[in-house]
């Protein structure tokens, strides 16, 4: 089974563990103190096999290298020096076997990938 992190329609399409990683390695690269706030964790319901669980989460960071986001298909992103802080997402978990198995982000206006880069200046559409 592939795990896949979901936003909402018409905002990004659903992108492979591999890939996921491979973006938040590149973000990683570029913006070395990115921070995940999550706070306001529920369990929304809870099953013998699975659990979902949903945690309110705050990305900032500020960018001090340049990076690449292979699988967005967006060129490189220079070096800016800004600070992003996006708004907060509600990020739902499943849980199956004590492991995550899918992750649905919640879509906000200013949020996800396409906000980050808008707050660094970059507007270029994402193609995946």
């Amino acid at each position: 089974m592939e795990k896949t992190v979901r936003n909402q329609p018409n905002s990004m399409p659903p992108a492979s563990a591999v890939g996921c990683l491979t973006i938040f390695s590149g973000l990683a690269a570029g913006i070395p103190n990115l921070m995940f706030n999550f706070h306001t964790v529920h369990d929304l319901h809870e099953r013998q096999a699975d659990s979902k669980v949903q945690a309110t989460t705050r990305i900032a960071g500020s960018q001090t290298e340049s990076f690449i986001l292979p699988p967005l298909g967006l060129p490189p992103i220079p070096q800016t020096a800004q600070s992003i802080s996006l708004p907060e997402e509600h990020w739902n978990y499943t849980v199956v076997n004590n492991k995550i198995a899918r992750i649905f982000v919640e879509h906000v206006s200013g949020g996800g990938i396409a906000g980050l880069l808008h707050q660094l200046g970059v507007n270029v559409p994402i193609i995946q």
